[in-house]
């Protein structure tokens, strides 16, 4: 056991001298060489004193806070630009992002920060540091933990369908070109299956959710302009940490223009790859389908959509005259068919898993929709698979479907229930929103939940959120 595996900080025989004792950190992605470190750990004591006793009660209240002190140093010629970035990430609200050599990357937030400079060391700029572990409210590391676990499932499942094709279909390529041919038209089939749902009409209207809610013209859009592209998790973000999606009409175009063409590339290399299937390049084959659905995904941009069409290819099949119990080549053939129609499928499934962790639902109503839909449709190829004997696939889509179904069952039970609202008489949507909630910005919420075609003119019994 070395020094440096102890500590983190490099041994002499890595660095010597003062250039030894400087191990680089980063705070804000700002580094400065650090010399020194202190850990102050412990528990969280609530001191309790009673009048006329001696002594008294230490109520332990958990684990405290980890603070953390550290010295170092800003050296050479541009050591006072550094200085000035690190005032400024110093200064910056919020918690930020430390990466130190031995406690590693910790969200902090910073207590106080000194610099000094000495007459002795001009090129040397001292500084010191007081952090504190800022934490995370629970339920927020709850509902961002439930919805990385259906990605890296997704993930998961992935590999073992790759595995699993390669030992199923992977003997069959073995017959021939005829057989090779066969796998090929199915993924064939597939892809275009995938650019006709690019245009799908709805999708469309749903990727115009982005556009600012105004035109050039200053003319509201309003209502009009809605849909599901919040996402509870990070995502897709520009500088200023919002959601990186077209601005405007001319944006939006060129985002689906940009999107369909690398849809149809997607779909010409997997049919490559089916071309050259063989047992050995399963996980392949499975990736390059991948990326046809992901870049299906990425076209439509509102993961209702999402989630509504990849519900629709999660049921795709692909027939031809070629019977599965036939002998011979024609048997194998159809071996290839039915093997690649069912990664087809289960590939959909891990896009529609991921579009169910990026939906945003509106009510514990909508979320337990969502979940029965997309754990029914993985629950038909778990059967499936299990009557085929690929124990690797259904065991793979249990834990994606056990993801999904976590996800969407934590989420939903932070959401307000869909209740009835019986009034005295039809209203518009602001006279609702303002009676029920107080808030008359929440009119056009209010529209969607009853479903009208105007705002004006709603029923006196409608479906409302109960807060």
């Amino acid at each position: 056991m070395s020094f440096t595996s102890v500590t983190g900080f490099a041994g002499g025989s890595v660095l010597s001298g003062f250039a030894g004792a400087l191990q680089k950190c980063y705070w804000r992605g700002v580094p400065f060489s650090v010399t020194g470190e202190i850990t102050h750990k412990g528990r969280k004591v609530a001191m309790h004193d009673y009048p006329f006793r001696d002594g008294g009660w230490a109520e332990d209240m958990g684990r405290a806070p980890r603070a953390f002190e550290f010295t170092g140093y800003l050296t050479g010629d541009i050591g006072p630009i550094m200085q000035l970035l690190l005032d400024t990430a110093s200064e910056a609200p919020g918690p930020g992002l430390l990466i130190h050599p031995t406690i590693g990357a910790q969200r902090v937030m910073l207590l106080s920060c000194a610099t000094a400079i000495r007459k002795e060391a001009m090129r040397v700029i001292e500084c010191r540091f007081q952090f504190i572990e800022a934490g995370a409210p629970n339920l927020i590391l709850s509902l961002i933990a439930t919805a990385v676990s259906v990605v890296l499932a997704a993930s998961s499942t992935l590999t073992s369908l790759g595995s699993s094709i390669g030992h199923g279909a992977g003997p069959a390529a073995t017959h021939g070109a005829a057989v090779i041919a066969e796998g090929q038209a199915v993924v064939g089939s597939f892809g275009a299956t995938c650019i006709e749902n690019a245009a799908d009409p709805a999708g469309l209207i749903g990727m115009a959710t982005g556009i600012t809610m105004t035109d050039p013209n200053n003319v509201s859009l309003g209502r009009f302009i809605v849909g599901n592209v919040s996402n509870p998790v990070p995502c897709l973000v520009d500088g200023n940490g919002t959601p990186d999606l077209p601005a405007t009409v001319a944006e939006l175009t060129g985002t689906i223009a940009a999107g369909r063409t690398t849809l149809t590339g997607a779909v010409t290399a997997a049919s490559a790859a089916a071309t050259a299937f063989t047992a050995d390049t399963g996980l392949a084959m499975a990736n390059s389908l991948a990326a046809v659905t992901e870049a299906l995904r990425a076209v439509l941009t509102d993961p209702a959509d999402q989630v509504r069409i990849f519900v629709d290819l999660s049921r795709w099949t692909f027939t031809d005259k070629v019977g599965a119990d036939e002998p011979g080549l024609a048997g194998q053939m159809a071996v290839m068919r039915d093997s690649m129609a069912a990664l087809c499928r289960r590939v959909a499934l891990t896009s529609l898993a991921q579009a169910s962790a990026a939906y945003r639902p509106i009510s514990y109503q909508d979320a337990l929709t969502v979940r029965e839909a997309v754990a029914d449709a993985i629950a038909v190829e778990m059967l499936a698979a299990g009557d085929a004997g690929d124990d690797e696939s259904y065991t793979a889509l249990r834990a994606l479907r056990l993801a999904v179904v976590d996800d969407l069952t934590t989420r939903g039970a932070t959401l307000p229930q869909m209740v009835t609202a019986i009034l005295p008489a039809p209203l518009p949507s602001l006279a609702i929103a303002q009676r029920l909630y107080r808030d008359a910005s929440r009119s056009d919420e209010v529209t969607d939940s009853a479903d009208v075609p105007h705002p004006a003119f709603l029923p006196n019994v409608l479906q409302v959120l109960a807060r």
